[in-house]
């Protein structure tokens, strides 16, 4: 199983920088919270643009409330996007578990990404309890992220023994997992040797390592062969 590379682009601009390198473009807005949204007409331009050429995620926007998240979801899912990221903000159990249900009762074109914040740490258990219920409620793909993009990044969070029991669980249900938040480059051969689906950065390859800023097409070029040549590295390792 090879890694996919997900880079954030905040405008079209960005992307003409990444998509030689990139494996999945993220439509994200990285001034207006973890997961700020593009406007939906610009996100039309992207997939007019780009459909067919490349994987293309857009994220819903820093929404809690389950009736927002379901009304934002139905307006994307017409737009011809490959994967939705919906954040899981809300940290009250019983309005994960009717989310869950509302989730479920949908039948939606577009694959879902559910993004689960690494800061939520102690509702970590819960959610590998109950990854089943992820999955029937049509997730494709569990990232793990950052919300506090100002604080430390997934790996001043997480231990890398904690992020495989994370990436190891929910494979156990079929799902596809990807990590994120805050990546530096240098940390990305040890996250490949978890085996994760994907990879999502967006500092790494931006000018000052600053999100806010643009990106660097030449950061993402080093990112992309070192993500390369790490990638060979811990298929070997495993293979060994």
């Amino acid at each position: 199983m090879k890694t996919k590379l997900l880079i954030s682009v905040k405008d079209i601009f960005e992307i003409k920088k990444i998509i030689k390198y990139a494996d999945i473009v993220d439509l994200k807005m990285p001034d207006i919270g973890p997961l700020g949204s593009w406007n939906k007409k610009n996100i039309i331009k992207v997939i007019d643009k780009y459909k067919f050429k490349k994987i293309l995620s857009a994220t819903l926007g820093n929404i809690i409330t389950n009736e927002k998240i379901i009304s934002n979801l139905l307006e994307f899912d017409n737009l011809g996007l490959d994967y939705i990221k919906i954040g899981l903000f809300n940290t009250s159990i019983e309005d994960i578990n009717k989310l869950f249900l509302l989730l479920k009762n949908l039948n939606l074109r577009t694959n879902l990404v559910g993004v689960f914040f690494a800061e939520n740490k102690n509702l970590l258990d819960f959610y590998m309890k109950n990854s089943f219920k992820l999955k029937q409620s049509g997730f494709k793909i569990i990232l793990m992220d950052t919300s506090n993009k100002e604080s430390g990044g997934l790996l001043d969070i997480f231990s890398v023994s904690e992020l495989d029991y994370f990436v190891q669980n929910i494979k156990k249900n079929n799902l596809k997992v990807g990590l994120a938040g805050k990546i530096k480059s240098f940390q990305i051969k040890t996250l490949l040797s978890l085996s994760p689906h994907l990879i999502g950065l967006r500092s790494a390859v931006c000018y000052e390592n600053n999100r806010s800023l643009d990106i660097s097409e030449n950061l993402v070029q080093k990112v992309s062969n070192q993500f390369k040549s790490d990638t060979i590295n811990a298929h070997e390792v495993a293979g060994a």
